[in-house]
């Protein structure tokens, strides 16, 4: 990580169970408010976190770097030492959150997310992220701050790290380039196919699914519990 905090995804974990896709979704987060609670998230300090934890017993290889307050620390020290070419509009998104995953069982987990890392730090500040294998999917959620450099100087765009549709579409071919190909994966279906378009179901139907198939199993195994007794 840049500012020699870390340059390097923390090694231990085990290898886990998926299916055959480099994943990696992208959002803005608009607000500080917005950010603190998905702090709070990632740090698994809000109420009811159990129900996230769909594989309590790996939580011990959760990770956290940094925090929130790294953000500001990081725009202090730019606008302090260094000149911008623009600086962020009042509208601006406070920062990007990238959530990395994959749906196939890989040789080694933690260096396609050591990979990720080193993509994401091309593409602007790594101030935080939270590595969750406590969850039936391990994934990462990183925080960026959209700062790019421009010669001498810095300019903060979102824009210029997400862009439109297209350049989303691009990022995704990139990610499996220079990612996911290496561990054997797919890149993931592309949002329109010709003139069709593709709707893919995000993360909070993803983690709804989870709950459901994990109610599923539950009612299987009492139903068939006591048989043989």
């Amino acid at each position: 990580m840049r500012n020699g905090a870390l340059d390097k995804w923390p090694p231990g974990s085990e290898n886990y169970r998926m299916a055959n896709y480099a994943i990696i979704h992208a959002r803005r987060i608009k607000n500080g408010g917005h950010a603190r609670i998905l702090e709070r998230h990632c740090r698994r300090e809000v109420p009811g976190v159990e129900r996230w934890q769909t594989a309590p017993e790996r939580a011990h290889n959760n990770v956290i770097y940094g925090s929130m307050k790294k953000r500001q620390e990081i725009f202090d020290d730019i606008t302090k030492k260094q000149k911008w070419v623009r600086k962020p509009k009042r509208d601006s998104a406070y920062c990007i959150e990238f959530v990395v995953t994959a749906s196939k069982e890989i040789k080694n987990m933690d260096d396609y997310f050591n990979d990720s890392l080193q993509f994401l730090l091309k593409k602007g500040q790594v101030f935080f992220f939270a590595g969750h294998y406590d969850e039936k999917t391990p994934h990462v959620h990183f925080y960026l701050l959209p700062i790019t450099k421009e010669g001498e100087k810095y300019r903060y765009s979102s824009d210029a790290v997400l862009g439109n549709r297209k350049d989303m579409e691009r990022l995704q071919d990139e990610f499996y380039e220079k990612v996911g190909k290496k561990y054997g994966l797919e890149r993931g279906v592309k949002t329109q196919r010709g003139n069709e378009k593709i709707k893919h179901s995000g993360l909070s139907n993803y983690a709804s699914k989870q709950s459901r198939e994990r109610k599923e199993e539950e009612n299987k195994r009492d139903k068939y519990r006591g048989w043989g007794m």
